[in-house]
């Protein structure tokens, strides 16, 4: 049995990470890179909110009975194949696991342009995301 609470408050805090990283993000590319604190700020947001989304995944596979994946990835995958999310948001999505695994993975070393240049596809995922699982 999904715990409805629990979904909704982790769909609130998608929509609340979003506005964060609305908030902080600078109209352009340069000023991005260039501002440490705006990085830092829109980094964490967007590892926590695709964490977020992450575990509603997990959550509505594992109460479903569904098998488990093993990669961040599959489990949009899963929820394609079982019509909870459409298949380009399901892609969409383990885009954004990708990012979120920059950021996990390569801090130091990750390219503050591409993750300027992805944030407007991975809020639009995650909006679409946030929708099609409130619409189960």
């Amino acid at each position: 049995m999904v715990d409805t609470h629990l979904l909704e408050q982790r769909l609130s805090d998608i929509h609340d990470r979003i506005a964060r990283i609305e908030d902080k993000l600078p109209v352009d590319r340069s000023t991005f890179v260039a501002d440490r604190d705006a990085q830092e700020s829109v980094a964490f947001n967007l590892f926590l909110v695709f964490q977020d989304a992450l575990d509603i995944a997990a959550h509505l596979i594992a109460d479903a009975g569904w098998p488990l994946p093993t990669t961040a990835r599959e489990h949009f995958d899963i929820l394609a194949q079982r019509g909870v999310l459409i298949a380009p948001t399901a892609t969409a999505m383990a885009r954004c696991a990708g990012v979120r695994n920059l950021i996990a993975h390569s801090y130091g070393t990750l390219d503050l342009g591409r993750v300027y240049d992805e944030i407007p596809a991975g809020i639009s995922a995650l909006r679409a995301f946030s929708g099609e699982v409130a619409a189960t």
